[in-house]
This record gives structure tokens, sequence and C-alpha cells, in this order.
């Protein structure tokens, strides 16, 4: 199980003071897009909050995205089990709103006895 937080520069007073909501929604935001139009789970909570967030930038995976926050106002919102990948660029804060979510790992019976698939798993 994993929730959603926000990923802000180190510098930032949202690092220091967290985020309301209100300045949630007023913030610029990094969106991931992902292919398929799948959303994440937290737009679902924002609309019925009415809030409705419009990217400054998307990009296609969590990858660099971190790197694109330092020395901004920009926030991400991800799975906060991603800060340690995140912790060289930007630091992780509560988001304003709580959306929960369960992580679920597949993979194909051809794979289940490979060495990276098996570490893969102890490691989660």
């Amino acid at each position: 199980a994993d929730r959603y937080a926000c990923f802000v520069d180190r510098g930032s007073r949202a690092a220091s003071n967290g985020l309301t909501l209100d300045e949630y929604a007023r913030a610029e935001h990094v969106a991931v897009n992902y292919e398929g139009g799948w959303k994440p789970f937290y737009r679902d909570t924002l609309k019925s909050l009415n809030i409705e967030i419009v990217p400054k930038l998307e990009v296609p995976s969590f990858g660099m995205s971190h790197r694109l926050i330092a020395g901004t106002d920009l926030v991400l919102t991800a799975p906060s089990l991603l800060a340690p990948a995140m912790a060289d660029s930007c630091v992780r804060v509560d988001a304003p709103f709580d959306c929960r979510f369960n992580v679920h790992l597949f993979w194909s019976a051809r794979s289940h006895q490979t060495p990276i698939n098996r570490w893969l798993r102890d490691q989660v």
C-alpha cells in the first residue's frame, strides 16, 4: 500500500511549511502523462474536491522528473515510496489530500524464475 505525496524543491516554502489544498490547487504542476489514457488515482480524488490541475509540464515517466523541480516552484504528485529515488533533487511533503492505493506486481510464468525477477520481488 502507498499514498500520493508531493515533491517540491528543497529550498521552497512548501518544503518548509507543506502545502494547503488551496496552494496545491494554484501551484504549477509536473505530471506524468501515461500512454493509453490511464490517469493516476489522485485525479479522481481532486475531482471529488472540485479541483482540476492543468500541468505546466508533462513528462513520459517519473524517470528524471524530480530534477526538473530543483530550483523551481513546480509540484510533482507521485507515490510517496519514490522519495528515496528523488532525494538528491527534491523533498517529499504530504499531499493536502488523502489518496491511498495498493501496489501490485505482475509477471509472466516465463520470467517467474529469472534472477532479476526474483531479485525485484525480494526487494519489494
